[in-house]
């Protein structure tokens, strides 16, 4: 299985229907899990608690080994062979995230989490196979040819860590 993650705001979902165009198993990870998996609503946060292990379990039973798990968790789920992360400069995410109408909480920890790269943190230990695609200053279908490039050559120089914003929260505080 193949994930595609990334930071909230970062390009996940408009990625994800150019690729139900080329591929049969594509899931939306976080539909699933909000669906069974929910353990509790962090109501601080404004997100819900997913029981991680058992939406692996449930994935990795039900779906074919060529799919494509699609979502800010599918890094975390430790079945997929391939994980490419979307990634985006922090100011861009901030104004994507403020333009969908997140509160100002909810967007400082996306994109604190995007400058600091997270999730391509947390892919890299639990996967070999990361591979980071910037989404910045791109319409979503060049963003999407360029995951179907990774998809189908696995290039060395998309290996991640590729980026490092950790200077832009420099500028915050």
């Amino acid at each position: 299985m193949m994930a595609l993650t990334g930071t909230p705001g970062t390009g996940k979902t408009s990625i994800s229907w150019y690729l139900n165009l080329f591929f049969r198993e594509v899931v939306d990870v976080n539909k699933v899990a909000i669906k069974y998996f929910i353990i509790e609503r962090d109501e601080e946060r404004d997100s819900y608690i997913i029981d991680i292990d058992s939406l692996a379990k449930y994935l990795s039973k039900h779906l074919p080994r060529h799919s494509i798990l699609v979502g800010h968790l599918s890094h975390l789920l430790g079945i997929c062979d391939i994980v490419i992360v979307l990634r985006t400069y922090p100011e861009e995410l901030k104004k994507r995230l403020e333009a969908k109408g997140w509160t100002p909480k909810k967007v400082q920890e996306n994109v604190e989490a995007e400058a600091l790269g997270i999730i391509t943190q947390e892919a890299l230990e639990i996967s070999k196979n990361v591979f980071e695609v910037n989404t910045t200053r791109k319409h979503p279908r060049e963003s999407f040819y360029e995951v179907l490039y990774v998809i189908r050559k696995l290039p060395s120089d998309y290996r991640a860590p590729r980026y490092d914003w950790s200077e832009a929260i420099l500028e915050w505080y």
